[in-house]
């Protein structure tokens, strides 16, 4: 059994966390952020395919 619990969250929707992490890099200055974006877009992609 899987450690981490699943939501019925839609397919479509990211976990509250990963949303709470998106606000948090926004306030990141922009070069940093353009360097962590990419790699952050992925996470989430693969976070939904869950």
């Amino acid at each position: 059994m899987s450690e981490h619990p699943r939501s019925d969250a839609s397919d479509d929707q990211i976990p509250a966390e990963m949303a709470d992490l998106v606000a948090a890099i926004a306030e990141i200055p922009g070069s940093v952020r353009t360097k962590i974006t990419p790699h952050l877009d992925r996470v989430m992609e693969s976070t939904r395919r869950r």
